[in-house]
């Protein structure tokens, strides 16, 4: 095989690789009824219960009645739009239309509220790691450091209503 049939052979691989991708994404999204299935975890922000790599597989929410409350309630991914990004943190409250969360190794409250419409899913599954790829590779682009999680707040004992 020549030089120029193996590049091609390589090409087509990277490119079937993609598409692969592309597919599995979003028929992973469609089944799980939101456009973000896969989510990683680049903050110790939930940490004991979730680390810094895991990578977290999201069901869409229908109504905002399926969600879980409270020291236990449901895990949400929902974008923040002051920062730009997405956030993973436990529901602590829902009051009429604003969701209060709360990361778990977190001092206090969210200082905002989120709106159903923002939310793009809650866990059903976590996978220990094997978020680490993205990580790696946008910490070299950024030249972050990766976070060493330890355990600062436990809320499990708080009242709901503080």
């Amino acid at each position: 095989m020549g030089l120029k049939a193996e590049f091609m052979d390589n090409l087509v691989s990277i490119i079937l690789g993609v598409v692969f991708a592309f597919l599995f994404y979003n028929g992973i999204g469609f089944a799980l009824n939101t456009p973000t299935p896969l989510v990683t975890v680049v903050s110790c922000s939930m940490y004991p219960e979730l680390n810094v790599g895991d990578l977290l597989v999201l069901k869409g929410i229908d109504n905002i009645s399926e969600i879980n409350t409270g020291a236990d309630g449901d895990v949400v991914v929902y974008y923040q739009k002051t920062f730009d990004k997405l956030i993973v943190h436990r529901v602590w409250d829902i009051k009429g239309d604003k969701i209060i969360t709360w990361g778990d190794n977190n001092y206090a409250k969210d200082s905002w509220t989120t709106s159903f419409e923002e939310i793009k899913g809650k866990k059903v599954l976590r996978i220990p790691g094997l978020g680490y790829p993205r990580i790696i590779l946008f910490n070299l682009a950024t030249g972050r450091k990766m976070e060493k999680c330890h355990v600062l707040y436990d809320h499990k004992y708080i009242n709901k209503e503080e």
